[in-house]
C-alpha cells in the first residue's frame, strides 16, 4: 500500500535515516558487557498504591508512602492525586537521598492528578545511592489537609 507514496508526495524516501536507542544498539550487539541492564527489557511492571489523610501536616513534614523498593527496580512513573490541600500548598516527591528526584513543587493548592516529570527520575534505577528506596512526599508552601494518593510504577526482573 505505501510502496508508491513517495511518488504520491513527490518525495524520495531514500533520505530518511534509520537509528536505534541505546538498549535496541545493545541488543544488536550483545558482546561482553554491552548487554542490556536488568529491569530494561524482559522486566515485570509492578505497582504500589498508597494513601495518606494529610490533618494540618506542616511545611517541610515527610509522607513516606508505600514500601520500600528493591534493589534495581526502575522507576517508570510516579502518580499523585490529590484533595485541595490548602492555599499557596505544593508537594516534592522524591526519596530518602534526594526530596524532589521526581517532581518539584506540585501545586496542590487545588484538587488534581499529577504525573511526574523530573527526567532525572524516569528509569531511576532504585539502589544507586543510600536511601533512595522509599519513595516520599514532602510538603512545602503552606500547612495542607486533605487527602493524598499515589501510585508508584516500577519495572522489576
Amino acid at each position: 500500500m505505501f510502496k508508491y507514496l513517495h511518488v504520491l508526495l513527490g518525495q524520495s524516501l531514500k533520505g530518511f535515516a534509520t537509528v536505534l536507542g541505546v538498549n535496541r544498539t545493545k541488543m544488536d550487539n550483545a558482546i561482553g558487557s554491552n548487554i542490556v541492564e536488568p529491569g530494561m527489557d524482559g522486566s515485570n511492571i509492578k505497582i504500589q498504591y498508597d494513601t495518606y489523610e494529610l490533618s494540618a501536616l506542616d511545611i517541610d513534614d515527610v509522607i513516606k508512602l508505600g514500601n520500600k523498593l528493591p534493589k534495581g527496580a526502575r522507576i517508570i512513573q510516579i502518580i499523585v492525586h490529590n484533595d485541595a490541600l490548602g492555599g499557596s500548598t505544593t508537594m516534592d516527591i522524591g526519596d530518602g537521598e534526594d526530596d524532589d528526584r521526581y517532581d518539584t513543587a506540585i501545586d496542590t493548592s487545588g484538587g488534581g492528578v499529577t504525573f511526574c516529570d523530573n527526567i532525572a527520575g524516569r528509569g531511576y534505577e532504585i539502589g544507586t545511592v543510600a536511601l533512595d528506596d522509599q519513595i516520599q512526599a514532602t510538603l512545602e508552601g503552606a500547612a495542607g489537609t486533605g487527602t493524598l494518593k499515589i501510585a508508584i510504577l516500577y519495572a522489576h526482573a
